[in-house]
């Protein structure tokens, strides 16, 4: 059986070290490719958290440098942005993360959008009135 592996950029020896100075993704997706079938993109590093920029030029990087499949992830909301994100990693598949809570049609909205190049338009729900 073959497993996938996510990973979060840093210097993994040196935990303290986990910010963009020391990324190791490449290092990191080359040693998983020995024992994965497929790597999930880095988005940010461990002193980022959840704020600034996802690193889209990591991913890239690592897609470069891997023959397995890569999904690339962050800060993807909306489904003009998952193609951007393909388009400017190389990565195989995005993979959506809190855009989805609350918004589950997002995946729907996207496979649409790739399928068309339109944008799905949305359903107007019905109001009823209760007495």
């Amino acid at each position: 059986m073959r497993w996938s592996a996510r990973q979060r950029t840093g210097d993994a020896e040196n935990p303290h070290r986990l910010d963009k100075q020391n990324r190791n993704a490449v290092r990191v997706a080359r040693m998983a490719q020995q024992a994965v079938s497929g790597a999930g993109g880095a988005r940010r590093t461990r002193a980022c958290g959840y704020s600034g920029e996802a690193e889209y030029e990591t991913i890239a990087a690592v897609k470069s440098a891997v023959d397995i499949p890569v999904i690339a992830n962050g800060d993807i909301a909306t489904p003009e942005k998952a193609l951007r994100v393909l388009e400017l990693t190389g990565a195989d598949r995005v993979m959506i993360g809190r855009a989805a809570q609350g918004r589950p049609w997002i995946f729907r909205e996207i496979e649409y959008f790739f399928a068309t190049g339109a944008k799905l338009r949305r359903r107007r729900s019905r109001r009823y009135a209760v007495c």
